[in-house]
């Protein structure tokens, strides 16, 4: 089914529940419109070789955030995890890939054509929507403890950015090998 397919049955979908609020945010979720995504891969890891622990996400890490985007985000927005896990109370897709760790985040630009990827760890602090719904290619945080580069820790696209999976996909051991400065 194409997208005008979908946009017309959908808006129609819309008209006839008069749009009201919980109609838009269907609508929304729909289109592909403001969705919030997360993933959250079954494992242990060590973020940082320097540092001695260890970390586990789990349900609760992806309730948190969610949670906290129904607060702090006042426009209407569709949350969903990526995982290979059960979670219950939150819309989710499985991993297709079986990437380690936080390489299985490369999937959300297969599954997405229009999203914000939020980290687990991340607090949200006031109402971050105007600068994730807005018109843009794509939005990549600073990187926090360096003067230049960038973080993946927030990451906000409209557009076909699939190949970024694919083509790690195809030199996945490479990439890896190349570009892992931390332990999983």
């Amino acid at each position: 089914m194409d997208a005008s397919i979908r946009l017309t049955s959908t808006a129609r979908a819309v008209h006839d529940c008069q749009a009201t609020e919980r109609c838009y945010i269907v609508f929304a979720g729909h289109l592909g419109l403001n969705t919030i995504l997360c993933v959250l891969k079954s494992g242990v890891f060590k973020p940082w070789t320097q540092k001695d622990y260890t970390v586990q996400y789990g349900p609760r890490h992806v309730r948190w955030l969610r949670d906290q985007c129904a607060v702090q985000i006042t426009e209407p927005h569709r949350f969903v995890c990526l995982t290979d896990m059960d979670i219950p109370d939150v819309e989710t897709q499985p991993l297709q890939h079986n990437l380690p760790g936080w390489w299985s985040k490369l999937e959300i630009f297969g599954a997405f054509r229009r999203a914000t990827y939020v980290d687990l760890d991340t607090v949200i602090v006031g109402n971050v929507a105007p600068y994730l719904f807005r018109e843009h290619q794509f939005t990549m945080s600073a990187h926090m403890s360096r003067k230049y580069g960038y973080n993946s820790s927030v990451m906000s696209w409209d557009g076909d950015y699939s190949a970024l999976l694919y083509k790690f996909l195809e030199f996945k051991d490479r990439f890896m090998k190349e570009y892992t400065t931390h332990h999983m």
